[in-house]
């Protein structure tokens, strides 16, 4: 292991993955605690993700969050912009040739 890599306590690390059922994402997020890394899968399904997760974000600035969705996510088309709070990243699906690896 790297000397420059920290061991991260696990019960600080959050998987959720949302459904049309299952949306309510400030009630996910308020069973959180300080410095906690939070995967968020399927966030489209959340209404006023965005802005909730500004505001968490504006709140506990030491933990994590990284939210994924397989429908495309607009996080600048409304009035509370997460710009400057997060670094987008456009993953591709794998190819055959990459499946097959």
């Amino acid at each position: 292991m790297n000397k420059n890599h920290h061991k991260i306590n696990p019960q600080k690390i959050l998987f959720y993955e949302f459904s049309k059922l299952s949306t309510n994402l400030t009630n996910i997020l308020e069973r959180t605690s300080q410095g906690s890394y939070i995967f968020l899968d399927e966030i489209q399904y959340c209404k006023n993700w965005r802005d909730i997760l500004k505001e968490y974000y504006d709140t506990n600035i030491t933990g994590r969050i990284v939210f994924s969705g397989s429908a495309t996510l607009s996080y600048t088309s409304t009035k509370e912009s997460l710009l400057g709070r997060f670094i987008p990243l456009d993953l591709k699906p794998l190819n055959f040739q990459e499946y097959l690896y």
